[in-house]
């Protein structure tokens, strides 16, 4: 029902209510300012561009400073065809193509994008992108909580700190144990995982490169995860997948990323990107938006 009032009868009707007669009498407690506004005059096109120019000079930027902050955005070249393409419409359109007859752009991007990630990694389906690298490991521990019925899950002490705390944050109230792989030399301890891959393990989780920058060594972790009935997850840098085994070739049954060094801009520390890759067999369960 709609209570807006439309008329001057209406308004009067709704004030009388109340107890007061006008506007002004309703608002009459409130203090006035007696100071004016110190509202600068309008600007030019050109005045103002000069300003902000002016203003943002005044900021300590990547391309000016060196940093060496790092832990997750980092600021790489991209080549000016990432910017050419990016400002096509097509790919300015709404995220969510609830319309697809006038998305269709959209559409096509999201396709492409799943397509390459998939080559990218060599896993056989990806979807339409996740919040961040963080959010993706936590939604592929869930879904290896679920499909399993366990509530161990093998962490390596080497995981990023702040992919440690979104996992912990997402498994809080579920009664899921966290158990942290320690390390020698900044490698995975093996022994130690070796022994504790037992039958009530939900999921192994592996970064590759770890949080050191150390490369791990995959041979045998995924045959080691699903020997026990555990799924194995490859949380891996994009980049490094130039030179690196991609995750599916290695046996991982979920791999996720954070996409940020893919083109996105430092921005201060976002937006981000989280990727998120499976095989097959978790396609239905797979977290996310899925273009076909």
């Amino acid at each position: 029902m709609d209570f807006t009032p439309h008329t001057d009868a209406e308004r009067k009707e709704m004030l009388a209510a109340i107890g007061v007669s006008t506007f002004n009498d309703l608002v009459k407690d409130l203090p006035l300012s007696k100071n004016e506004l110190t509202i600068p005059s309008g600007l030019s096109e050109g005045e103002m561009v000069r300003l902000g120019l002016e203003l943002g000079s005044k900021n300590q930027t990547t391309p000016r400073l060196m940093s060496f902050l790092g832990a997750g955005a980092y600021d790489h070249f991209s080549p000016a065809a990432v910017s050419a393409l990016m400002g096509r419409g097509e790919f300015l359109t709404s995220y969510t193509p609830y319309q697809p007859e006038v998305s269709q752009g959209t559409l096509q991007t999201l396709y492409e994008f799943q397509s390459m990630i998939c080559e990218l990694m060599a896993m056989d389906v990806t979807n339409a992108g996740m919040y961040e690298g963080a959010s993706s490991l936590a939604e592929a521990v869930l879904l290896a909580l679920r499909e399993t019925g366990r509530k161990k899950v093998l962490i390596p002490q080497s995981l990023h700190p702040d992919y440690k705390a979104v996992l912990s944050t997402y498994t809080l109230e579920s009664g899921t144990q966290l158990i942290e792989i320690p390390y020698k030399n900044g490698q995975l301890d093996r022994a130690f995982l070796e022994s504790n891959v037992t039958t009530d393990v939900a999921a192994i989780v592996v970064q590759n490169p770890n949080f050191f920058g150390v490369v791990e060594e995959t041979d045998g972790l995924a045959a080691l995860a699903q020997t026990a009935g555990a799924l194995f997850i490859a949380c891996v840098n994009p980049i490094s997948l130039g030179l690196l085994t991609p995750p599916g070739d290695y046996g991982a049954d979920i791999a996720v990323a954070e996409g940020q060094s893919l083109g996105i801009a430092p921005g201060f520390g976002g937006p981000l990107l989280g990727l998120f890759a499976c095989k097959t067999k978790w396609l239905r369960k797979m977290p996310g938006r899925l273009v076909g």
